[in-house]
């Protein structure tokens, strides 16, 4: 057997096949250790100290699939030592069994179950206590790389004035992730939502509690396999090589300036009673002047401020005490101060 089945994991994933064999080796020395269902880890023949531990997820909602495609790739080259990684490395294929089903989730949506939220008996809530398990001892094994960072992909059930966007959590405390920031300009990314407390999604999970520069990224319109050719995903595939071989970005990468976003406000689904002033077909980031009412739930009313305000992420479907709907103003751009690659905060 080659080391081409493990290389493979989206395949062996989305077919349900546990792989003949855990362990491989490449000929240039990488190791591939398959943990569970879409979960592996790479490790370097010899690694680079300074490089991160890197975490790249995608999957976490089983339709959005151009993300996927995207790791298979990076995988499949480092499998064929095509890419040598300079770092360790764990890939997470998050919901295995709505990407076999082709569905966003099972039973309740995955990327609502991290920091403590996954209490229940679901097969989504156990999915999360076993990544965020999985992580946890994937950073711990690699304590000695103290640049930690956690990349989750996916694409949007709706279309956007911003097709290609992030979300950077953050703390009234530390509100800003310069590094993530500084990678984030390296890439076609259009706009930055920078959070300013916890949620209970994998990126705020990884930041928050792991101390990882993370980020969830938004990439487009979630398509079926194989039917990702408008998803161009280029120059994130570059980034992310670069930051695989070298442990560092790309310094001939031009960086470009980031839209900035801050939160005012999250529209939360409270009862049954629950409206949402949002066509079905509305994309991301509409622009809405003062005094524009969002949503009603029985005496709440969601109502945009004196600021210039701007809705991600509107969805009158969530379940009850889920957010329906993120409210926007816009803060300084970003732009990058860093042409050596390697001036970060760590």
């Amino acid at each position: 057997m080659t080391v081409q089945e493990l290389g493979a994991l989206l395949d062996l994933t989305r077919a349900n096949k546990r792989p003949r064999a855990h362990h491989e080796r490449t000929a240039r020395g990488t190791v591939l250790d398959w943990l569970d269902d879409g979960l592996l880890r790479v490790t370097p023949a010899t690694a680079e100290p300074a490089a991160p531990a890197l975490v790249l997820s995608a999957g976490i909602h089983g339709n959005e699939t151009a993300p996927m495609e995207l790791l298979d790739r990076l995988l499949r080259a480092i499998a064929e030592d095509k890419l040598i990684p300079a770092g360790p490395l764990l890939i997470v294929l998050g919901n295995p069994e709505a990407i076999r089903h082709g569905t966003r989730y099972v039973e309740v949506d995955l990327n609502r179950q991290f920091n403590a939220a996954h209490q229940g008996p679901l097969a989504e809530h156990q999915r999360a206590k076993v990544i965020e398990q999985t992580v946890e001892a994937f950073y711990r094994d690699h304590e000695q790389h103290r640049r930690r960072y956690h990349i989750d992909m996916h694409t949007a059930i709706r279309a956007s004035h911003l097709i290609k966007f992030a979300l950077v959590p953050g703390t009234p405390e530390h509100p800003r992730d310069t590094e993530m920031l500084e990678l984030l300009a390296c890439t076609d990314i259009e706009a930055v939502v920078e959070q300013s407390r916890l949620g209970i999604t994998f990126s705020n999970f990884t930041y928050g509690q792991l101390n990882a520069h993370a980020v969830t990224l938004e990439l487009g319109k979630a398509r079926p396999f194989g039917q990702n050719q408008d998803v161009d995903v280029s120059a994130l595939e570059h980034t992310l090589t670069a930051l695989i071989a070298t442990g560092w970005l790309d310094t001939a990468a031009p960086r470009r300036p980031l839209r900035c976003f801050g939160v005012s406000f999250e529209i939360l689904k409270q009862s049954e009673a629950f409206v949402l002033h949002v066509n079905d077909d509305q994309p991301n980031f509409v622009e809405y002047a003062k005094g524009a009412c969002l949503a009603e739930d029985g005496d709440t009313r969601w109502i945009t401020g004196s600021k210039r305000n701007w809705l991600i992420f509107p969805n009158p479907n969530v379940a009850l005490g889920l957010r329906a709907g993120i409210v926007l103003h816009e803060r300084p751009t970003f732009t990058s101060s860093d042409t050596s690659g390697r001036s970060y905060i760590t």
